[in-house]
């Protein structure tokens, strides 16, 4: 009855095209905006659904440098950070994903990044970015549950002449970078940006020292654009980074949820490095166009972890992939302003991913779960190795139908379908063969007393694989009431591919060494596994949503707001592990996740301001588990609690007043303030850790005289203190990253 209702409420909303768009983009951009209309037949501001458009001057204003930031102007989007890079989670009404395959997808000219442990990367020399909010399957395929963040960068054919900035911070931290744009020909631009990050971070191991989140990163990006004739374009880019970060600033947590010291002995870092090279060309024939898209990917990082994030001498962790990634795609649509506009496309990847995961037990490891009266005491730490090689490939075909003016002048109605086909496989070989142990058994007459020094071990090795199926269909109206203002409804389905749980493996064997000690055998077993228990399958979604957009005096206010319902089935949940040792990806059941999104954009003479709000339910309607609870084993159920890490609440309001001076040493100055909040955020399954809903204040001033600009900004006004991230590690010890406090700063730009 529930689930009726809220449909019918959503079918009658008067919701929103959620499109945030804080400043106008120039004609050449708009141009160059329409050449790349790659996979839609409508402009991204008109296409049916929830979508912000960042202009590149939008971005500068806002301070929005990396995407975590974009959490703070674009509703019900919300990508923490996470202790490091490799951890890249973006939520977006309520869906998301924390490790292995993203729910939300990433495109950067049309590419897409396959892999979310590239997605946290520094902007710069961009255009504008749309955030496509929702499933968007049809289009995009796999891993768009959540929606899909589109990455334009400036095309040396449209945007001449070059920048630099640098701005520097309390924690010494540095970011600096220059983009040169020229044209070589009337035909041919080329573009090269370089870009440089250090920060010495926020956060001290009280253990040693050093600084926890200390961070340098280096990037370059060269574009460059061929306009063969008025028919053919070519255009080539590259985009590489290579970054290095310690980490991870977590605190343990006391009784009354309070964070404490951040101390570990074990040496924790991340390092980084990516590589994109990608070819785009697109004919224009008559009535139509045909473009294709492809691209090299490489990527390759290295994570040391202390798993007990103590002071203790439990475990530590490594794990090092490398991956080499290609793909394509193809799509011919109608180019002209009939009744009828059709797109037809197809895609396929492939994706080679190697992963290298040793991991170290250390002697109190075994001491903290063998009890006082085993007979066997570990003499050694115990070093164990694992080499997982998880191919994979897909290939997928699409199509969208749209009939414009159907029934009535202004209306359009769409159609798409799209199917995809991906294979996944595993080849493991986890060892650990060199667990030396003291077996101590007192005498028991007749017997005599058995005292000795010995090794076990463990191997555990395999292959598998799985494949899956999939149509995700979507459907949509739209109707124009006049230039500025529409309504529309949709209805589409979205898809999460499966996988394998490689994190899953230092747990399996670390319990078949505990039995093969207690079992007091010498020599090294090899143990086989259920493949079901390292695998999960699909997450599949429905979402409905109604929206719509209206405008008053000439555009310079706007309003949007829009209205969503999420059914998602077999849900993917990111778990840790009883022993501490990892984490495991499941499918957790059944869930819903419905709410509204609402913003705003007020322009009136030197006056500016953006309101983005986003609210999401997001709960179980069907998951159960399992925990270890005094040796054995005992059920949960999760229903009705809330999905974790999924802020009920988002909220952004930004205003900028600006004098305009003649004659005088400024042309400009811009008072600037923002308002953010989050939360309530559940942090567990079982709703028994939060973060309650908090309030950053960040403000800036900024000079203008031709072509400098200087502005002096403060993030965090009020040193509000929060957190980030949650969890529970070994001995159900709590772990707690805290947000950055107070950051004072200064940015200076200058374009020519």
């Amino acid at each position: 009855m529930r689930k009726r209702v809220l449909l019918l409420f959503l079918l009658a909303a008067n919701a929103a095209y959620a499109q945030q768009r804080t400043e106008s983009d120039s004609t050449n951009l708009l141009e160059e905006a329409t050449v790349h209309a790659f996979k839609t037949i409508e402009s991204a501001r008109e296409q049916p659904a929830s979508v912000s458009v960042l202009s590149g001057k939008s971005l500068e204003n806002n301070g929005v440098d990396v995407p975590t930031k974009l959490s703070a102007i674009v509703p019900n989007f919300y990508m923490p950070e996470y202790g490091s890079k490799l951890t890249s989670a973006i939520y977006i009404r309520g869906v998301g994903s924390r490790m292995n395959d993203p729910a939300v997808g990433l495109y950067v000219d049309n590419i897409p990044f396959l892999d979310k442990s590239m997605y946290n990367f520094d902007y710069y020399a961009l255009s504008r970015i749309e955030v496509l909010r929702g499933p968007q399957g049809s289009l995009y395929g796999r891993n768009s549950m959540g929606g899909i963040i589109n990455l334009h960068t400036l095309s040396p054919l449209y945007y001449h002449g070059g920048s630099a900035s640098v701005s520097y911070g309390n924690a010494n931290t540095l970011c600096a970078n220059i983009t040169r744009s020229t044209k070589l020909s009337d035909r041919v631009g080329l573009l090269i940006g370089l870009n440089y990050v250090q920060s010495d971070g926020f956060f001290t191991n009280q253990y040693n020292g050093e600084n926890t989140d200390e961070v340098k990163s280096r990037g370059v990006r060269v574009r460059l654009d061929w306009k063969i004739s008025d028919r053919w374009l070519l255009n080539y880019s590259l985009s590489a980074e290579k970054s290095k970060q310690n980490g991870y600033p977590y605190g343990l947590v006391d009784a009354d949820g309070n964070v404490g010291d951040i101390a570990y002995n074990d040496d924790m870092g991340y390092e980084r490095q990516w590589l994109v090279n990608s070819l785009y060309w697109q004919y224009r024939g008559r009535g139509f166009s045909l473009a294709g898209a492809i691209s090299y990917q490489y990527f390759d990082d290295d994570m040391t972890l202390d798993q007990d994030f103590t002071t203790e001498n439990l475990f530590t962790i490594s794990q090092r992939q490398r991956q080499n990634a290609y793909t394509q795609e193809v799509v011919v649509k109608a180019a002209n302003e009939r009744k009828y506009q059709w797109l037809f496309g197809t895609f396929g990847f492939y994706k080679s991913l190697k992963t290298d995961a040793p991991v170290l037990l250390k002697q109190d490891f075994f001491s903290s779960i063998f009890p006082p009266s085993a007979p066997v005491a570990v003499i050694e730490d115990c070093p164990t190795s694992g080499f997982y090689d998880t191919p994979s490939y897909g290939l997928s075909f699409f199509h969208q139908s749209t009939i414009r003016n159907f029934l009535a002048e202004g209306l359009s109605i769409s159609a798409g379908l799209r199917y995809d086909y991906e294979k996944i496989s595993i080849k493991h070989n986890t060892r650990a063969e060199n667990l030396a142990m003291h077996i101590s058994i007192p005498p028991a007459p007749p017997r005599p007393p058995i005292e000795m020094d010995t090794f076990v071990g463990v191997i555990i090795k395999g292959d598998d694989k799985q494949s899956f199926s999939q149509v995700s269909p979507k459907f949509s109206l739209n109707y124009d009431i006049n230039r500025t203002d529409r309504v529309y409804a949709s209805v589409s389905r979205g898809y999460r591919s499966g996988g394998y749980n490689i994190q899953l493996f230092s747990d399996l064997v670390s319990d078949a060494l505990q039995e093969v000690a207690m079992s007091m055998q010498p020599g090294v077993q090899e143990r086989d596994i259920d493949e079901s228990m390292i695998a999960y399958k699909p997450e599949y979604s429905w979402n409905y949503e109604v929206g719509g957009r209206v405008c008053f005096m000439e555009d310079r206010l706007r309003f949007d707001a829009s209205a969503f319902y999420i059914d998602s089935r077999n849900q993917q949940i990111a778990q840790f592990v009883p022993s501490g040792l990892g984490r495991v990806m499941r499918n957790a059941g059944h869930s819903e996740s419905y709410g509204v999104e609402l913003s705003a954009m007020a322009h009136f003479n030197g006056l500016s301001a953006t309101l983005s709000y986003g609210y999401t339910h997001a709960t179980f309607l069907k998951y159960t588990d399992s925990i270890r609870i005094n040796g054995g084993v005992e059920p949960i159920d999760y229903e009705g609690k809330y999905v974790p890490f999924v802020p009920r609440h988002i909220l952004s309001v930004r205003a900028d007043y600006t004098f305009t001076f003649s004659n005088t040493w400024i042309d400009k100055l811009t008072i600037g303030a923002q308002y953010q909040g989050a939360g309530r955020i559940y942090f567990t399954e079982a709703n028994d850790a939060k973060q309650n809903f908090y309030s950053l204040l960040n403000g800036d001033v900024t000079l203008e005289k031709s072509g400098f600009s200087l502005k002096l900004w403060m993030k965090n006004i009020t040193d509000a203190d929060y957190k980030l991230f949650y969890f529970k590690g070994l001995k159900n010890n709590a772990f707690a990253q805290k947000g950055n406090p107070l950051q004072p700063g200064a940015t200076l730009r200058f374009s020519w």
